[in-house]
């Protein structure tokens, strides 16, 4: 099949403004904020963390909640695994840390609050912090508008996929599918093998929008070896600028 002028120009590494679509805008602020404020890791003394619970870190459009109450939440549940009530965790409100996540051992361990979010795969697993549903409400702009294109073009990022962060220097490198690129011009082209990374600081800094629409999703999540289920819930997002790559 021949190659397009414009397909061949998006191979290579590339910095625009990028949106998330509902779901793939709440992962990726639980990569880069919700396993952050797990209880444990959020004791650590990282270079990472410790900025990240610096006042001005998040920007104060940023809202994060972890809700265990929700119908249907493919995370939700009545008590955690070591029988604590299930509740919701405001986790960011406004670009200020809230409430880390915990379970019994990370709240008394490090004196914060109980949360009721001690999970574990199955019985013989240790309940670790971890989310029940992470939950972005709807903000007020037109999803549309979130979309337009910039003089660099923008990526429309439609789900998220593997990756992980450096908890300790916020480095991050995920898979994002189901991505379009919109030329300056306004043309659409399909980008396949695409891969966002930087900083996750930087990262944060640069969100400067959040639409009126909402979404949900269902995946599972890894950690010390244990896979549970969550729920993903958010409006579409808007980034000013992001690293991405395409093959």
């Amino acid at each position: 099949m021949r190659t397009t002028p414009a397909r061949a120009a998006l191979r290579g590494r590339h910095r625009t403004p990028v949106v998330f679509g509902p779901t793939a805008a709440v992962g990726f602020l639980h990569e880069l904020v919700g396993h952050a404020l797990e209880g444990d890791n959020f004791a650590m003394t990282s270079d990472y963390v410790t900025a990240l619970r610096k006042p001005g870190a998040v920007p104060e459009l940023l809202t994060l909640h972890d809700d265990a109450t929700l119908a249907d939440g493919y995370g939700s549940y009545a008590i955690d695994d070591e029988g604590v009530e299930g509740r919701t965790t405001v986790l960011v409100a406004n670009g200020e840390i809230g409430s880390p996540l915990t379970s019994v051992r990370a709240a008394q361990r490090h004196g914060y609050t109980p949360t009721g979010n001690g999970r574990r795969r199955d019985y013989r697993e240790l309940p670790l912090p971890r989310a029940s549903n992470t939950v972005v409400p709807p903000g007020t702009e037109d999803p549309a508008a979130l979309a337009e294109a910039s003089r660099e073009g923008l990526l429309h990022v439609g789900c998220l996929g593997a990756g992980m962060i450096n908890l300790a220097t916020g480095e991050f490198s995920f898979a994002a599918l189901n991505c379009t690129y919109l030329t300056p011009d306004g043309h659409r082209v399909p980008v396949r093998d695409v891969s966002l990374f930087g900083d996750a600081l930087d990262t944060l800094r640069r969100a400067e929008a959040v639409g009126s629409d909402f979404g949900g999703d269902s995946i599972t999540c890894g950690k010390q070896g244990q896979m549970i289920g969550i729920g993903l819930f958010s409006p579409s997002m808007r980034y000013s600028a992001l690293d991405w790559s395409a093959a």
